[in-house]
């Protein structure tokens, strides 16, 4: 050794080299970028250095959206000529995102025959049919990504996470044509963007289907009716525990299929941007969350679009009783959905004309329709018109402040024994929580925010 140190400590100095020179922040500047050199140069200083380091080096590959970079194509030749060096990769990301096109360093192919010459050579050792010279050469037409990450996948076996950009023609995909010839027995999570417009999920199977696969997050992927029949006749259930849909045209339907093939999900989260012609059943959705996820840990169910006149694909009804659902932990929905708000305004309308009527019929809502498992809920786009806000702090009925009706339902599981893991209540509004007295009285703090308060009970564990 060059320095006296022992073998454990330099691995961790470069381990902490290589967590700091992610490739995904040279956008943000050039220290990953050196800080990846430094590794580079460390590797060439002596042999022992060399074998410390290969595995920091080559644990993360970025592949890029341009025909014209070498990178890609000079690490497939590294492949095929010591093939050994793929079993040290552990993530691939791909996508326009990851480096600055403009970047001065590019080294660039000189030829499309020498980029297809490589391609093709890499083709044939993995043993990849579909992947032909024609296919091949038009995918360099387009962005080259898919066809590199194809040729990488058959020498990587070790992957874990990999992040690719899919196109509208995913069935042509040269990533999902090579997932049908590969074994990746340790790829647990996959990452990937539609770009040019949504892409259907059924034509993602080859992903799904992973032996390994554990977590999936996609952004404007369509988990329709019409985007999941596929899904709904497969034999063999999916594996996966963990599912994010991001700006995606998901629907009671499609998320009933998911739930359906994936019986072990433990995580759901379905975000929604403006979805033109797009209705999502909350009662349909409440069922098929009751029926299918049994298993479910984690649900979040809400939108990105941050008008509230165009929030919510979901219609005016309540997601309704999900009591059956025991496994639930964490639940993050919009009011709209949990408490449907034509009901609250409705109630406050009662308990103008009767004080008491309206704490007989309203306050108990949540209690009766939350499972005792749960352990933390978020509420989201809790705010109510203006009219109403300012009626609801000033308004006395003989005397007694008319208060928030969610918060006296919110007070109520608080005050029931039965939610006893219940600690951490975050509601997304303006106004604070108008029941803190009695909720301090239990044990519960207020927590102010902007936009939003949280409600801890200070005397448990927060999860």
């Amino acid at each position: 050794m060059p320095v006296g140190l022992p073998e454990e400590v330099l691995q961790h100095i470069f381990a902490y080299l290589h967590e700091i020179a992610d490739l995904r922040c040279l956008d943000q500047g050039k220290d990953a970028q050196l800080k990846r050199s430094t590794l580079a140069s460390i590797s060439l200083a002596s042999s022992s250095y060399h074998r410390i380091v290969r595995p920091e080096l080559y644990h993360t590959l970025i592949v890029e959206d341009d025909a014209r970079i070498a990178r890609p194509l000079h690490f497939l030749r590294t492949l095929l000529e010591h093939p050994n060096t793929g079993r040290l990769v552990r993530e691939i990301h791909s996508g326009g995102w990851s480096v600055k096109a403009h970047r001065k360093d590019k080294r660039c192919v000189t030829g499309v025959e020498s980029t297809s010459t490589i391609l093709l050579d890499a083709a044939a050792r993995a043993g990849i049919p579909a992947l032909s010279r024609e296919n091949v050469e038009m995918t360099l037409w387009i962005p080259a990504a898919e066809a590199s990450i194809a040729m990488m996948l058959p020498f990587i076996p070790m992957l874990r996470l990999l992040t690719i950009n899919a196109r509208l023609r995913v069935d042509l995909n040269p990533v999902m044509t090579a997932l049908r010839h590969v074994q990746l027995p340790q790829l647990s999570e996959v990452r990937t963007v539609s770009e040019g417009g949504e892409s259907a999920l059924d034509r993602l199977l080859d992903v799904l289907q992973l032996p390994a696969l554990r977590t999936f997050r996609a952004r404007k992927v369509s988990c329709a009716i019409h985007s999941t029949d596929a899904l709904a006749n497969i034999k063999v259930p999916l594996g996966l525990e963990h599912v994010f849909l991001e700006d995606s045209n998901a629907d009671e339907i499609g998320i009933g299929r998911l739930l359906a093939a994936a019986p072990g999900l433990k995580t759901l989260s379905v975000y929604w941007e403006s979805q033109d012609g797009l209705l999502v059943h909350s009662g349909s959705l409440g069922q098929a969350l009751c029926a299918r996820g049994k298993n479910l840990e984690t649900v979040r169910l809400g939108s990105v679009d941050p008008d509230e006149k165009t929030l919510y694909p979901v219609s005016g009804t309540q997601l309704g009783d999900l009591r059956e659902m025991a496994s639930l932990r964490h639940l993050a929905l919009p009011y709209a959905v949990l408490c449907s708000e034509s009901q609250s305004w409705l109630v406050f309308q009662i308990a103008l004309e009767d004080a008491g009527g309206w704490f007989e019929r309203s306050h108990d809502y949540l209690v009766r329709v939350l499972p005792h498992s749960l352990r933390s809920l978020d509420i989201e786009h809790a705010k109510w018109s203006t009219e109403l806000a300012e009626a609801l702090g000033s308004v006395q009925h003989e005397g007694v402040l008319v208060r928030n009706p969610l918060d006296l339902q919110l007070l109520e599981l608080m005050t029931d024994g039965r939610y006893v893991d219940l600690s951490l209540i975050t509601v997304h509004r303006v106004d604070n929580f108008t029941c803190l007295q009695e909720a301090e009285l239990m044990g519960w703090v207020e927590e102010p925010g902007q936009g939003r308060f949280t409600l801890r009970k200070s005397s448990a564990e927060t999860f």
